[in-house]
């Protein structure tokens, strides 16, 4: 394969990756919004549970009739079962986030991985002499203005990203 060619797929895949790490800062986010509403509801269901108490405390002081307290009580335990139901749904919504995920977080880690593997593919292809380049007798290697520019560019992409020898960055 040309140097062209793999630098056009090392292209390609940092592209895919890039939108791949956006799609999993958006799941974090996601998932952390679903934990805040299970926070959120279990502190609504204790504060049901406290006026269900108020409730039978008001009874005992005569505030209320037991006709009336039936009621009440009757209405706050539809409120409970409605925010029992729907922290139920948010944990839920809170491992299909976490599971989307961990597959975001593994696809990043791929695309990753295949884009080192170009770059340093790459490096490979534009170090080795073409066979259209001319060598000298004393072993120099004639590169074409074109080859140089390319050697040029890859080295200035390397040392950005730290891969000048031959290490990960990440």
């Amino acid at each position: 394969m040309s140097a062209l060619k793999t630098e056009l797929r090392a292209a390609a895949i940092h592209e895919v990756g890039v939108k791949l790490e956006d799609a999993l800062e958006s799941a974090r986010a996601d998932e952390f919004r679903s934990e805040g509403g299970i926070n959120a509801l279990l502190r609504v269901s204790k504060r049901i549970e406290a006026l269900v108490e108020h409730v039978n405390h008001d009874v005992d002081e005569e505030k209320y009739d037991l006709e009336t307290a039936k009621l009440i009580k009757s209405y706050l335990a539809r409120a409970a079962v409605i925010v029992d139901a729907t922290t139920k749904e948010e944990a839920d919504a809170r491992l299909r986030t976490q599971g989307a995920r961990m597959g975001y977080k593994r696809a990043v880690e791929m695309t990753h991985a295949m884009h080192q593997a170009e770059t340093r593919k790459f490096v490979s292809q534009v170090s080795e002499p073409s066979p259209q380049s001319d060598v000298t007798p004393n072993g120099h290697v004639h590169l074409s203005i074109k080859e140089q520019r390319l050697a040029e560019d890859t080295a200035t992409l390397l040392s950005e990203e730290g891969l000048a020898d031959g290490t990960d960055a990440g």
